[in-house]
């Protein structure tokens, strides 16, 4: 999954990735590490959530408007 999710924010240069405590991220360049209730205030307007089957390995992607490459780079990884 760290592959995808790397392949996937090098696509669409807005990644999350959720662990099991806190939310890491970066969006337009900057950084940020928050607690899991703080979540919702990130994932507004258009979401994809791929869930890698673990609280380690789930990565959101937030404002997504180039679903087609995104798709594309997920099918790499499958």
């Amino acid at each position: 999954m760290g592959y995808a999710a790397q392949a996937l924010y090098s696509t669409q240069n807005s990644c999350v990735l959720v662990t099991d405590r806190r939310t890491f991220g970066m969006a337009a360049g900057k950084s940020f590490d928050l607690p899991h209730r703080k979540l919702q205030q990130i994932i507004q307007g258009r979401v994809v959530f791929l869930d890698g089957g673990d609280a380690h390995s789930s990565v959101v992607l937030k404002n997504l408007s180039n679903r087609s490459q995104v798709c594309q780079a997920i099918n790499r990884f499958r």
